[in-house]
């Protein structure tokens, strides 16, 4: 019960945290505005993170051994790729189609886990998978109804979104199986710290790269300058929200031992539920009875995967 409460409040910070990222958007007109927006967000989860590693008295734990720390360079990345291409992806798709190609991803971390740890995949769990593909080809044709047919870039974006996702989840498995029996000091803290710390330097070294290229650079930067102080406390949010998502998922399965075939899909059918109702209150994409059944039939997959146990 304790795990699926820390999952509840992990959807209320996604879902938070999507809307700040769906409002900011529009300002990311270029890779180095997404790179440099996002390096912003990694810094304030940086600052988030040793406050809660402190906080938890895991100080200690703060001197990794070589395993936590390719993990958490692992988990950084996949934060980097994830944090700019959503941004495109939510972009030039429908929000909920976004939320759908992010709950493929999760098959990533599910299935890794099964094959590497011997996390046992039942049948009512299967049936469950196979509902919420169906849920996803349902709303695929949402996601044209709302914004028009898709070029070969705007589902490149998707699955990429999906993949750094899936990576992310998988990275935190990787510590939950390996690094935390090892070293109790490696709390949920510290690892998310250190996830957002290799995050920031992945986004640091892109936006170097980029500005190197840039022969106005005194021009792009003050322009982003002007950007960040027009959405700065909405900035702030996010990080505050991507750091909780990402801490209260880390409780629930590496301190309350849920597994990833029952975490990472609950996490993505309900934040795709919780993205239909946003969507249509906020930002308008219409409820159509296609996105209906898409969505009923999500639930469903959620049912089969966390209720059932055949």
């Amino acid at each position: 019960m304790t795990a699926y409460i820390f999952l509840l409040l992990a959807l209320f910070a996604g879902a938070c945290k999507g809307w700040c990222g769906k409002k900011t958007s529009f300002l990311m007109e270029k890779p180095t505005d997404a790179a440099a927006f996002n390096g912003l967000r990694m810094f304030l989860c940086i600052i988030i993170g040793i406050g809660f590693v402190f906080l938890e008295g895991h100080a200690a734990g703060l001197l990794l051994d070589g395993t936590m720390f390719a993990i958490c360079l692992l988990s950084g990345i996949s934060n980097a790729m994830f944090v700019v291409i959503w941004l495109f992806a939510v972009r030039k798709n429908a929000y909920m189609m976004v939320e759908v190609a992010l709950m493929l991803g999760c098959l990533i971390p599910t299935f890794g886990t099964a094959l590497l740890f011997g996390e046992e995949i039942r049948a009512a769990q299967i049936i469950g998978f196979v509902l919420l593909t169906a849920a996803v080809v349902l709303l695929t044709g949402y996601n044209k109804q709302i914004t028009g047919k898709k070029t070969f870039g705007d589902i490149l974006l998707l699955i990429l979104a999906g993949t750094a996702e899936g990576l992310c989840g998988f990275a935190q498995q990787l510590y939950k199986h390996i690094s935390l029996p090892a070293h109790p000091e490696y709390s949920s803290a510290v690892y998310n710290f250190y996830t957002y710390v290799f995050a920031f330097l992945c986004l640091m070294l892109v936006l170097l790269v980029f500005r190197m290229k840039d022969a106005d650079k005194g021009a792009e930067q003050e322009n982003f300058g002007r950007k960040i102080r027009s959405v700065f406390v909405l900035i702030a949010v996010m990080a505050l929200c991507l750091f909780c998502n990402s801490y209260f998922q880390t409780l629930a399965t590496a301190v309350y031992g849920m597994s990833s075939q029952v975490l990472y899909p609950f996490m993505k059918g309900g934040s795709l539920i919780l993205s239909t109702a946003m969507s249509a209150v906020f930002f308008g994409e219409k409820i159509t009875a296609r996105s209906v059944c898409g969505v009923t039939v999500a639930f469903l997959g959620l049912i089969f995967i966390n209720v059932l146990s055949f």
